[in-house]
């Protein structure tokens, strides 16, 4: 099987099954592993071993090449957003997060910046400090998120593709 179509393969395997069920076959397919474009699903991730993942697992990937978190496990996203594999992420292009409270996420946000963030994801996020703190206005306000496309934010009634977003990249 070419390399190529390998790559295309793995892209649909999340992380932590791809790299389980494929590493260590031969030089070859791990070399293709650590370089294909991957996404990151923590619900998939066994609890006893998400501290090996983020500690060892995904260090081994390009970061260039991870394109999407899904999580709604509020603690294991508690614990990567402290974590210093939280830099790991920074050309992620995708993030969904569902039932994470709302300081976990601007925690996240302070301490590194998605680069090339296009597509933002809030499902039933608390908001347990009832701080004032909006992921739709930080995101506005920083301009500094030029291929962000979509936002949602089920708790702020924030719907797809907003119109200050569709206004600032219409072309005419």
């Amino acid at each position: 099987m070419s390399n190529e179509l390998s790559m295309e393969l793995f892209e649909y395997y999340d992380l932590y099954y791809l790299y389980y069920s494929f590493r260590s076959l031969n030089s070859l397919i791990d070399n293709i592993l650590y370089h294909c474009e991957v996404f990151i699903d923590f619900d998939q991730v066994k609890p006893i071993d998400f501290v090996d993942f983020i500690r060892d697992i995904l260090p081994k990937f390009n970061a260039k090449n991870i394109r999407s978190l899904h999580a709604s496990n509020q603690y294991q996203i508690g614990v990567f957003a402290y974590d210093k594999s939280l830099l790991y992420l920074i050309h992620i292009r995708s993030i969904s997060l569902n039932n994470i409270q709302l300081n976990i996420v601007e925690y996240m946000f302070s301490r590194i910046h998605f680069s090339r963030l296009e597509r933002m994801l809030l499902d039933n996020c608390v908001n347990p400090y009832k701080k004032r703190w909006s992921c739709f206005k930080h995101l506005l306000d920083s301009n500094q998120y030029p291929f962000l496309r979509t936002y949602k934010d089920s708790c702020s009634m924030v719907e797809e593709a907003t119109p200050v977003l569709l206004i600032e990249y219409a072309k005419f």
